[in-house]
């Protein structure tokens, strides 16, 4: 009887083991799934952020090259009555084209 009682505790025990091996294993994917989840939900927002600064980057781009435009034209209506203020548009059209070539080359990188 006692060889009985001590297979029967032997095998209780295997199984009590196994059964908490494979609970320890769910518990850990579990884990798992939880921070990719949170992982994931970062790299959405990091994601969001970024094209968030792409897009006021190019809208950026885009309003200096509008802007350098404009002070061209003005510098060439300006330069038939004073050349000092036509000079004056011409470094301000510099000036944009300076700033939008910096941010188009900060936006490739």
């Amino acid at each position: 009887m006692s060889f009985f009682k001590r297979l029967s505790a032997s095998l209780t025990a295997r199984i009590d083991q196994a059964i908490s091996q494979i609970e320890n294993h769910e518990t850990i994917i579990e884990v798992a799934i939880y921070e990719a989840r949170q992982v994931a939900a970062k790299a959405k927002v990091r994601l969001a952020r970024v094209q968030r600064d792409g897009e006021q980057l190019e809208a950026k781009i885009t309003e200096l090259r509008e802007a350098e435009i404009k002070w061209t034209e003005r510098a060439k209506k300006t330069a038939k009555e004073s050349d000092r203020e036509a000079l004056a548009c011409l470094r301000r059209r510099q000036s944009c084209h300076h700033q939008a070539t910096q941010f188009n080359s900060n936006a490739s990188d």
